[in-house]
């Protein structure tokens, strides 16, 4: 070789290039801002999902019954307002459903059980008009008087029945106290 070829290949290596001019650094930097970025929406979607999944649970733990319906677990005094009055009484402790009111328990010696409901059925219309969270079954059994004849729609075995009862009244049962 000679001391010519030798000097070009040395003035070549010494040459400053763009990777080691600092265009490297504008790689690594656009490259880590790009990965901040993609990390930042990550951990967003993640509390999103969080908040979105809070939200959601809070939604469904409230309920759309009204506030004067008692779950039938519990014990139920004779309620005062209507004692005495002559209201239409039908005898029957339910749950609502998206049917309509499933009856938990048919209390003896009531319209409902003279009726002959039973345990499970879905009451669904009272007298045509639908049995619904807006429309629960006692609202619709409380526009009518005692002694009143209704055709009660109902579901028993998936099978649609219509049922007719004389409403009692609420003055038919004994005083009855919570129990302390």
């Amino acid at each position: 070789m000679s001391e010519k070829t030798v000097l070009e290949v040395t003035e070549m290596r010494s040459t400053p290039s763009a990777a080691t001019n600092g265009g490297w650094k504008w790689a690594a930097f656009i490259t880590g801002a790009v990965l901040l970025a993609l990390v930042a929406c990550l951990i967003g979607c993640l509390f999103g999902l969080l908040i979105g999944a809070a939200i959601s649970n809070n939604r469904r733990s409230q309920t759309s019954v009204p506030e004067y319906y008692l779950p039938p677990t519990e014990e139920w005094p004779l309620p005062t307002p209507y004692q005495g009055s002559g209201q239409a009484r039908l005898g029957v402790r339910y749950t609502m459903t998206a049917e309509g009111a499933l009856i938990q328990e048919v209390e003896t010696g009531t319209a409902a059980e003279e009726a002959g409901l039973q345990v499970g059925d879905i009451i669904t219309a009272v007298d045509g008009k639908a049995v619904n969270a807006n429309h629960p079954l006692a609202e619709r059994i409380l526009s009518y008087n005692a002694g009143d004849e209704v055709t009660l729609t109902i579901l028993r075995n998936g099978r649609e029945q219509k049922i007719n009862v004389r409403l009692g009244a609420w003055t038919d049962l004994p005083l009855q106290l919570p129990i302390q």
